[in-house]
Parts: structure tokens; sequence; C-alpha cells
């Protein structure tokens, strides 16, 4: 059945704006279970690749070989805040592989956390690569080097042996040829994969169905979401709709923002995969329209959406602090 999905931005009761979302809804065996705007748009996978791109160095036994803790793992696959909590474990996974920070190849950025990013201002400082939301995502592409015994200069090429085994990762999870794959450049420097937002969910079904696998695949998918289970702030923030989602799903709903409004999610536990695409590439429209997808296919509970509820319709306040209206999703069948 075709739906329509979009954002609705009020101010004072009347609709300011109106964000358009592209969603794709599938089960591990490919298919499409829900569907609403252009389930075949194609776009670039930015950070929800982030979960693939950590797999390789749990499926080599990263995790044993460096002593890496939930914190550290998880971190390998978040955008973070560039929280203190987020820099001293990308600082310790890199003290564990013997690199400092000059070797990771992301740039650096002010942190998302403002009062962060206010404190380091405050002191007089400037932000370091370390802070970069990817740092995390790096350090780990640096450990999997290090643990093969690769360079560990030109990690970010797309000819590196890091990333052809990301490529590898991507290619099974898409059901492509690892010859096939698009990609462009993503903002930190590493190799971004252009796919539909139906191949985007596809991976991540995939994902759900690798929880319930045997081997060393399987095994890295069950670290990963065990990881992040128990330290979901470190997959975003302190205060975050990616970090809240596994916390208050207790882990049975895996979620990852990227850049230009998009947002995927793994329901591991019913074998699906969700990606959404906000097509005019405005974030703040990507957590409730996520919860509006769970919301409707009744993965979450009453309870879990009540606790999601700040994330589902957002507060829109004016400068002096007044509320002016919240952002309302809706997914509506046509008729």
């Amino acid at each position: 059945m075709a739906t329509t999905f979009r954002v609705i931005v009020p101010r004072s009761g009347e609709v300011e704006s109106v964000h358009r979302v592209s969603l794709a809804v599938v089960d591990r065996g490919g298919e499409l279970k829900l569907s609403a705007g252009r389930a075949d748009l194609r776009t670039y996978f930015r950070s929800c690749a982030k979960p693939f791109q950590a797999l390789p160095l749990l499926e080599a036994g990263g995790e044993q070989a460096f002593g890496l803790t939930d914190e550290e793992v998880a971190v390998t696959s978040a955008s973070h805040d560039g929280e203190a909590i987020h820099t001293e474990a990308v600082r310790s996974i890199l003290s564990k592989i013997g690199l400092e920070e000059r070797h990771l190849y992301c740039g650096p950025h002010d942190p998302y956390h403002v009062p962060t990013a206010i404190a380091i201002r405050k002191g007089g400082l400037e932000p370091t690569k370390v802070h970069n939301n990817c740092s995390g995502k790096h350090a780990g592409m640096l450990a999997l080097a290090v643990l093969e015994g690769w360079p560990v200069e030109g990690y970010h090429l797309p000819d590196h042996p890091v990333q052809r085994r990301i490529f590898e990762v991507v290619a099974a999870a898409t059901d492509r040829p690892v010859s096939s794959l698009e990609y462009g450049t993503d903002g930190c420097g590493i190799p971004t994969f252009y796919l539909s937002v139906r191949e985007m969910a596809l991976a991540y079904a995939r994902f759900a169905g690798w929880a319930e696998a045997d081997g060393a695949r399987g095994d890295a998918v069950r670290r990963l979401v065990r990881a992040i289970s128990r330290a979901p702030a470190w997959i975003e923030g302190t205060t975050g709709f990616t970090s809240d989602l596994p916390a208050v799903t207790g882990g049975r709903v895996i979620g990852k923002v990227g850049g230009e409004g998009l947002y995927c999610m793994a329901i591991p536990g019913d074998g699906l995969g969700v990606a959404l695409k906000v097509e005019d590439g405005n974030r703040r429209a990507t957590a409730p329209a996520a919860i509006e997808v769970l919301s409707v296919m009744g993965v979450i509970t009453e309870g879990e959406a009540k606790a999601l509820e700040p994330h589902r319709f957002p507060a829109l306040h004016n400068h002096q602090g007044t509320l002016v209206g919240r952002l309302r999703p809706e997914l509506i069948p046509d008729p």
C-alpha cells in the first residue's frame, strides 16, 4: 500500500513547512513490507554505514586483541557529540593500538555538544580531531589496520585493505557485487556508498538477520548490538535520539543517523530493516519520522513511545522561550 509520509512544522497553529520523507521497510529476505515516497531514491549511506564499517574489526577479533570495552566498541560506530566520554574512549583506543591522534584522518570540528564546545572556546583552546563525530570510526579502522599488519597510512583510501574489507561487508548486506558499489567521499574523508533507500533498508535487515547467525559475522553483530545496548551514550551522546532509542527499547531497536536527513534502523528480533530519507536533508525531521514508523508498525510499546515523545514531537520555541509549535510526523495510507 502506498503511503504519504511527511513531518509537519507548525507555528501558532498553522503549517509553516513540510518535510517530505521517503521510506522503505524490508525484511531479511528483501521483501518490501512498507514504503512511502520514493523507496528507490538513491542517496549516500553517510554515517548510517558506520555499523557495517565497524564489523570488520570485530570479525577479526579486535575486541579481544586490544581489550576493548563496551564503550570503545560502541564508539567505533558512533556519530558522537564530542563530549568528554567520547574523546576519552577514542584516545583510549588509540593508546591500546599504539597510535596517536595525529594518525586520525578526520579533521577537527566543534563538538556537537554545545556546553562542551563553549567550554573549549572559553578555555582558549581549539577542537582537535578526537572531537570529530567520526573519530571513533576512524580509530576502529586504524585498529583493524594495526591488527592485520597493514599500513596505517592511507587507511581512508578506497583501495586500502581496510576499505576493501568494508566494501565486502556492504556488498554482502546489499546483495551487490563489490565491483558494482558506487561511492563518493564522506565528510570525514572515508568512502561513502551510493545506494537506494530500499537497499539501505535491506542492509539493516541483513544486519538484523546476522544477529541470529553463526560464525564470526554473527558474533560481531551481537557484540556490537550488546555494546550499544550497554553503553548507548557512546553511540551519540548524553542527550540524543540515537542514544535514547536503544536505551528505551533495551536494544531491541538499533538506529543510526546519517547526513542530509538520513536515518536507518535494525530490528533484530523481527529481522527488519528501516531506512528513511528526509528529502530536503533537514535532520530535525529524522527522529519524529523514525519514531512514527516504529509506532505505526507496533515495534515499540505505548510506554516506549511515551518515553520517546520529546523526540517524536520536538518543541519549537521562539527567542523568548515561548512554545510556538511542535513538529508532527504523519504516515498516511493513500486512498
